[in-house]
């Protein structure tokens, strides 16, 4: 059977898994945990060359979903490896409306998807290769987006995730074990890649690509029972609007 986003049918991992303190949230408050629980572990050790976050590299990772809002929205690219092959999403979030779209492709076949909090609505069997200027009529189907164990669900909630109204709370960020772990290139671009808080002492789950002016290119989720972490790249200069389907908005 081919892969099919209006059914339930991927693999399901350990609940223990996404995060407490999924995008900055064991430090500030915001947790997004996917259940599962257990004692504390002892702390991981510090990556080489690492260090804890000076006051410019926390206020940055703070203000970078700030400045996705502010913004309003950005383009982004996803790949979701998993066991039964990889997925690729391309599309845009509009952080103002809580509401994103995307063209989601596994195994030789595209869906068009657009979604919020709590549902995706699918178009099956589309040709497009980004997110098309009109939608394509009523969609295919909808359901709710699963809380945990689907890792196609749980990347579009992250990239939902990824623009806030508020800026996070930098003196809670460079008081917890988040940590500055090295400098890369991204177009060109020097960033600093930095993993976020982790629950409970352990290693991050989380890691961001965060350019010198706080805002974020890059973010990888380790999503546990997968061949890789997912990993979604930013853009917020190629942010375009996009049509809304009423299903989702609520309107006629």
């Amino acid at each position: 059977m081919g892969w099919d986003p209006r059914v339930r049918n991927w693999r399901r991992w350990s609940p223990r898994r996404l995060v407490a303190g999924l995008l900055v949230g064991a430090a500030v408050g915001v947790t997004m945990s996917c259940g599962g629980g257990g004692g504390s572990a002892p702390p991981s050790p510090t990556p080489s060359g690492s260090h804890r976050l000076t006051a410019d590299e926390a206020q940055r990772l703070a203000q970078m979903r700030y400045l996705n809002y502010q913004g309003v929205g950005v383009k982004f690219d996803a790949t979701v490896p998993t066991t039964d092959g990889t997925i690729t999403v391309n599309g845009y979030a509009d952080y103002r409306e809580g509401l994103a779209i995307g063209i989601v492709s596994a195994q030789g076949h595209s869906d068009l998807v657009e979604w919020n909090g709590g549902t995706l609505a699918v178009w099956s069997g589309v040709t497009y290769t980004t997110p098309p200027a009109t939608l394509p009529g009523k969609p295919s189907g909808n359901r709710p987006l699963e809380s945990s164990g689907n890792p196609l669900d749980t990347t579009l909630q992250v990239i939902l995730t990824l623009g806030n109204k508020k800026p996070d709370d930098a003196k809670a960020l460079q008081k917890s074990n988040a940590l500055w772990l090295r400098t890369d290139t991204i177009d060109g671009a020097t960033v600093d890649v930095i993993a976020g808080p982790g629950a409970n002492g352990k290693a991050s789950l989380v890691t961001y690509w965060v350019t010198s002016d706080g805002h974020l290119v890059r973010v990888q989720v380790d999503l546990g029972g997968t061949p890789a972490p997912m990993e979604v790249n930013l853009d917020a200069a190629d942010f375009k609007t996009f049509p809304r389907t009423n299903v989702l908005t609520g309107g006629n």
